[in-house]
């Protein structure tokens, strides 16, 4: 999921607690462990286009293993 407000990302967390493996993509810094923040790269003016261009890999992209990140392993590798 992603969200660009703290409400539904709380809200995100509160619904989907019986869930280990939950992502909620964020363009600011949060403390929750089911949180990541994806910040906007050049070019990309909607937080959507962030979230929707990470999912692969692309010259404006972060790379990021949607796996690893489901295991706790927060890891960017910004692309060039």
């Amino acid at each position: 999921m992603y969200t660009e407000n703290p409400k539904n990302e709380e809200a995100f967390g509160d619904a989907s607690e019986q869930f280990d493996k939950r992502i909620c993509f964020v363009p600011y810094e949060s403390n929750k462990k089911y949180s990541m923040k994806l910040p906007l790269m050049k070019g990309q003016i909607k937080f959507y286009e962030t979230v929707n261009i990470n999912a692969r890999i692309d010259k404006n992209a972060i790379a990021y293993n949607i796996l690893e990140i489901l295991n706790g392993k927060k890891i960017y590798r910004f692309m060039k």
